[in-house]
């Protein structure tokens, strides 16, 4: 079993756990979740119970229509319509369906979007409701799924194949997804494109997961990686940072000292009303601009005015 669960009560000791995997020289990513109860899975998944078939096209034709859509209001990154991969990591970015599952590099980011719209007093007055943050060691799982044996007639992790862990962890500057989506794969991409302003804000890398988990007698991701043998218990390849939601207020205090909000994020107006949201939370030190102070009402002309 390679998922371990750690409850903490701060976020100073949050952080302390978050920041010992960020700063190895190992490959870590990080993923926030606001329930304990969400499960690792791609939104394609969460989308439509079909498995992904390599010669499907319904991940272009979501693509196709959100550029569509987008085109309308917007101007297109110069070069999306010729690059998949670009079409995909943009998509996915902006909330299109697709076989990506979101990390970042970053344990504030993930911190981030763990506490993103949590009102403790007002939406969950349950004490013991959580955030996760989950913490993945990227190579763990690569060298997890270089032992893996064929999903068809069983798990066998006495099998090791280098050419899948290279792939697995080295997939992210070669050409990708040239002839479309390939299905039974399992791989970590850790860059973005130059002009991905948001995927780069965010320190984002993708785990891309077109795997039929049903042969394995599984149902996620995270039942493989609950299921890799451990070499060294104190080192699972999946940890769980739970953290009580009382906790925002500290979280959103400290992230907004680091710079980290949802306007600066996601790098446009989309970011700027959850920022309203989280700051009922704490006393904000960052104040607004001058030149964009709106002036209080005037009770003494309303009153003449009524």
């Amino acid at each position: 079993m390679s998922i371990k669960e750690i409850t903490v009560s701060s976020v100073a000791d949050a952080l302390k756990i978050l920041e010992d995997f960020a700063f190895r020289d190992d490959e870590f990513a990080f993923r926030g979740h606001s329930s304990h109860d969400w499960r690792l899975s791609s939104t394609l998944a969460r989308y439509s119970s079909r498995l992904h078939q390599g010669w499907d096209t319904r991940i272009d034709e979501l693509l196709s229509h959100f550029m569509a859509n987008l085109s309308s209001v917007a101007s297109l990154p110069l070069g999306i319509e010729q690059n998949r991969r670009a079409r995909l990591e943009y998509g996915r970015h902006h909330g299109v369906p697709s076989p990506l599952i979101d990390f970042s590099i970053s344990p504030y980011v993930a911190l981030f979007f763990a506490f993103n719209g949590v009102r403790p007093q007002i939406i969950n007055p349950d004490p013991n409701s959580v955030v996760v943050v989950y913490a993945l060691d990227v190579k763990s799982l690569a060298t997890a799924w270089a032992r893996l044996g064929s999903g068809i007639n069983g798990i066998n992790f006495d099998i090791y194949d280098y050419n899948k862990f290279v792939e697995f962890m080295f997939w992210m500057r070669s050409p990708l997804f040239v002839h479309g989506y390939p299905e039974g794969v399992l791989k970590y991409i850790g860059s973005a494109a130059s002009w991905n302003t948001r995927m780069r804000r965010q320190l984002g890398v993708f785990i891309y997961d077109t795997i039929n988990y049903a042969l394995m007698n599984l149902k996620d991701i995270e039942d493989f990686i609950n299921i890799i043998p451990d070499s060294n218990p104190e080192n699972a390849t999946l940890t769980k940072v739970i953290i009580p939601k009382s906790c925002a207020s500290d979280a959103f205090r400290r992230l907004e000292l680091m710079g980290f909000s949802a306007t600066y994020l996601y790098g446009d107006h989309s970011g700027a009303v959850p920022d309203i949201y989280n700051a009922y939370n704490y006393n904000r030190k960052v104040s607004d601009p001058w030149d964009l102070v709106v002036p209080p009402p005037d009770d003494i002309k309303m009153l003449s005015e009524s």
